[in-house]
């Protein structure tokens, strides 16, 4: 589980994965790892943690299911 800052929420919100550094938790992520993303105690997004993905150059995480909308 990782909480997102509110800036991560705003970027997720248009589709932009968030980077780790605007998320916290108290896990260690490991590349590969199924992470839900909170904010305001509610899941908004499941994700996987991938920080060195070439396809997608922006954020640490592969969103797999984003439930909040702009």
């Amino acid at each position: 589980m990782a909480v997102l800052s509110d800036k991560a929420l705003t970027d997720l919100s248009f589709g932009i994965p968030p980077v780790v550094a605007e998320t916290s938790t108290q896990d260690i992520l490991v590349e590969g790892d199924l992470v839900r993303l909170i904010a305001n105690e509610q899941l908004v997004a499941v994700a996987y943690f991938a920080p060195s993905r070439k396809k997608e150059q922006r954020g640490d995480f592969e969103l797999i299911r984003v439930f909040v909308s702009h």
